[in-house]
């Protein structure tokens, strides 16, 4: 798990590092292909952290259900 949280962090500080340069007037989020990757890098990790998580393993799917369903006025449809 520990290994994972790293990776999160380098792509969060990515990400942050285009968010500042964007601020700054010197990215062009339309040409940009390397923003995506580290998003998915994020889910790929959180995954990777719920499977080795000391004590045993997370459930993420019903973590995320869970989640969206605290945090927003829209409840998320169970499948059918």
């Amino acid at each position: 798990m520990e290994h994972a949280v790293i990776h999160v962090m380098k792509s969060l500080g990515r990400i942050a590092a285009k968010i500042n340069e964007a601020e700054h007037g010197g990215f062009d989020w339309e040409k940009d292909t390397d923003v995506p990757k580290w998003i998915a890098d994020l889910v790929v990790n959180a995954l990777r952290m719920a499977n080795t998580r000391p004590g045993g393993i997370v459930d993420l799917q019903r973590a995320v259900q869970d989640r969206i369903n605290e945090s927003n006025t829209t409840q998320l449809r169970s499948p059918t």
